[in-house]
């Protein structure tokens, strides 16, 4: 390939990679082979159509701060695509995807250094892309590398879609080879575009000083802030959320005769800066002024006159800058948020042909790159937001060979940063919401957690904490509930919605059970209370739901068993109301000392959690109840097992944890009943949680809203806090992960 020079906007973004991880689960442990060589040869085909992507950034010395493309030089870069395997024996142990799936994939689990084959910053000649492909048991993680000064993220996204569609060719050669248009790789249509403007003063989005200015003055300079004070988070807003205050705030400015208008993005943008505002003025460094600044990038492809192609992939992520007073952001009221919305609008509408031309025109007169950076900051008042929901990446077919196809998450490798928000694309998992992930202080990150206002905006997920200095990096993650929900929806629902819902940061798997069992086979529930209460509990993050199926310790027909998941399944397609179903619980399951007599029992228990995980309709959730010690072959084909079932009386904490195969503990649950109220539910928990089971003991009288708040407070996930608090991790006890770190509770 020949050198490849860059355009005035290339030039302005961060020499900083974009690192996605797009993960797939497998159905089987036989395709790592046949994978990589998909991968491999769909990837060269890709470099056929852009040769930019095996070239690396260089500083061409022209200018201070220049960049541009040539062929690769420094060898010790690694290749364009490598593969790590972590299923192998000797290598290093990872957490099993059904794991990681369960607990929506958080990035608190996904290290860059483990998964990425470049690190976020990395000096010149640094490569314009690399990928990994991270075969780990029963998933693949593919992380994919964008240089920042070649590809903003529509045009990474542009580049995941034609190398898909390249997999998806070797694998089905009559759907003909789509490739891209000379276009889209074409930046000479932007490198002389530039025109000054007579009308613009200023470009909101930056700032441009001089050689002569001094520009390290107190007010430019960011503060010292330690890397281990940061806490990075991920946080999920409903869509139903976000469209009723959109609603509210156009509805307000329609009344009051303005002709004005606001977005989804717009309020979402606005929910984000009001809050985070909040919770940042009160930290004691924090930066105090009269006016806060909100910094957002732009896609100014269709902006621009004639608009560019959507799949041009290089940079055309403009920035602009929102500024107001600080009274509005520490107001709840419509009217505030109205204010917000309509002012980060207004910005929005700014970046248009003129901007982005003259925009050009400046970067191509500067002598010194240096000298033009972003208007708004990200310590202080000020913040950034960029938005990747709308790439697409779920929805891409990869071809069948590549684990059925289909992106389950995209995710970042673990990071820690200041003041930037990142909204994440849509996942097919999470279709009506919204994904955000953030990084604060982290006391200000706890008080943004703690803000009842913020609370019904936005739920927590998950998040990276910090770290003291001399400290590893071990996470101790909340841990789940596993709640048998045998009752009729009436009170009882009502006290586990409260509960679930006041412990965002604990996971609830939920098992339901109509009638022994789905009911009438191939219908949904006939009761509309019923289906209700489903879809009640669909509408919550942080919980999901199981259907009820018996095994008769093996001795009930297949047929039988795959008819009622097969109904459970059908409730995908139910309408109006959302009543899908993730998984399913089979109890009545064999005892380790029954599959020891007839090892028939395994193949019948394998086949059935094959059958339930692969079923379209339902989300791959499998779990098994024998109540006692069962078979360890079946954690292979499980998300958990309840190993014991009994009462509090029968429950002896630490020995009858010992009783439990000792590596499978992060996948055992229990279920303690008939306790006392004096039960010691925390002592009990944090028995089991420094033994890496995880599993609280707790409920005297079933789905009472006090008996659930202590087992939530016990968890840790009252009140939307907790980070699990365990002694150990769950890793020190050789467990193949936490997902299903399930907690029982006390029936």
């Amino acid at each position: 390939m020949a050198s490849t020079r860059l355009t005035a906007l290339d030039l302005l973004m961060p020499p900083a990679y974009t690192r996605l991880l797009l993960t797939f689960g497998r159905k089987g442990e036989d395709e790592v082979s046949s994978i990589d060589t998909i991968l491999r040869e769909g990837l060269s085909r890709l470099v056929e159509t852009v040769p930019v992507l095996k070239g690396e950034v260089f500083t061409t010395g022209q200018r201070a701060g220049e960049v541009a493309v040539q062929p690769r030089t420094d060898i010790k870069n690694p290749p364009l695509f490598q593969v790590r395997d972590y299923t192998l024996k000797d290598g290093k142990p990872m957490k099993s995807y059904l794991e990681l799936y369960a607990r929506d994939m958080p990035m608190t689990e996904l290290d860059g250094e483990d998964l990425a084959p470049l690190p976020t910053f990395l000096s010149n000649p640094a490569p314009v892309f690399a990928a990994q492909a991270n075969f780990i048991a029963g998933g693949l993680i593919l992380c994919a590398c964008f240089h920042h000064s070649v590809f903003d993220g529509p045009g990474a996204g542009v580049i995941l879609k034609v190398w898909s569609e390249c997999c998806n060719f070797l694998q089905n050669p009559a759907d003909g080879p789509k490739l891209l248009s000379p276009v889209a790789t074409d930046r000479n249509v932007l490198l002389e575009s530039g025109k000054p403007s007579t009308s613009l003063d200023i470009l909101a989005g930056y700032e441009i000083t001089t050689p002569s200015k001094d520009s390290t003055t107190e007010e430019q300079s960011a503060p010292t802030v330690a890397v281990t004070e940061m806490t990075t988070a991920t946080f999920t807003i409903q869509n139903e959320t976000l469209q009723r205050l959109k609603v509210d705030v156009n509805t307000y400015l329609s009344q009051r005769g303005k002709n004005e208008w606001v977005s989804t993005n717009d309020i979402l943008c606005a929910g984000l800066w009001r809050a985070i505002t909040k919770a940042r003025l009160e930290s004691p460094d924090a930066h105090f002024g009269t006016t806060s600044r909100v910094g957002m990038a732009v896609n100014g492809r269709s902006r621009m006159q004639p608009p560019l192609s959507d799949e041009y992939v290089g940079n055309v992520n403009i920035y602009t800058a929102t500024e107001i007073d600080m009274p509005p952001l520490f107001s709840d009221a419509t009217e505030s948020l109205a204010e917000i919305a309509v002012a980060i609008r207004r910005s929005v509408l700014s970046v248009n042909d003129e901007y982005i031309r003259h925009l050009i025109h400046k970067v191509n007169q500067l002598p010194d790159l240096s000298l033009i950076t972003p208007s708004f900051k990200v310590w202080g008042n000020d913040l950034a937001i960029t938005t990747w929901r709308e790439m697409g990446i779920c929805d891409l077919d990869w071809g069948s060979g590549i684990c059925g196809g289909k992106v389950d998450f995209v995710r970042i490798p673990s990071a820690r940063f200041h003041g930037l928000c990142v909204v994440l694309p849509r996942t097919s998992h999470k279709p009506d919401a919204v994904e955000v992930l953030m990084g604060l202080k982290t006391e200000s990150m706890e008080r943004l957690k703690g803000d009842a206002s913020f609370k019904n905006f936005a739920s927590f997920q998950s998040e990276r904490g910090s770290l003291k200095a001399g400290e590893g990096s071990t996470f101790h993650p909340a841990l789940s509930i596993l709640l048998p929900l045998w009752a009729w929806p009436d009170a009882s629902w009502q006290n586990v919605y409260t509960a679930i819902s006041s412990s965002p940061s604990t996971t609830w798997h939920i098992v339901i059970n109509p009638n022994s069992g789905p009911g009438t086979t191939g219908s949904a529930p006939s009761a509309q209370v019923y289906t209700d209460g489903v879809a009640k509990l669909n509408t919550y993050a942080n919980a999901l739901t199981y259907g009820y199926v018996k095994t008769g310790k093996a001795g009930r027909a297949q047929a039988d068993v795959h008819a009622e998941v097969d109904t459970y399944a059908s409730w995908a397609t139910h309408v109006p109301e959302n009543i899908s179903i993730a998984g399913i619980f089979f109890d009545e399951v064999s005892s380790m000392w029954d599959a020891q007599a007839d090892a028939s029992k395994i193949q019948y228990y394998t086949d059935v959690a094959n059958y339930a995980r692969q079923k379209p309709g339902l989300a791959g959730h499998v779990a098994f109840n024998p109540g006692t010690l069962g078979p360890e072959q079946l954690f292979d084909v499980a998300d958990f097992m309840v190993e014991f079932e009994n009462a509090v009386g029968e429950w002896h904490g630490a020995d009858t944890i010992a009783t439990f195969p000792q590596a499978r503990l992060g996948k055992s649950a229990v279920w303690v009943y008939n306790s006392a109220p004096e039960t010691d539910v925390a002592g009990a928990v944090a028995v089991m949680q420094g033994k890496g089971l995880g599993a609280p003991t707790g409920c005297y009288k079933t789905f009472d809203a006090g008996n659930l708040k202590t087992l939530t407070d016990a968890v840790g996930g009252g009140q939307g806090q907790g980070q699990g608090g365990a002694a150990a991790s769950p890793g020190t006890a050789g467990t193949a992960g936490n997902v299903t770190q399930c907690a029982a509770v006390m029936e």
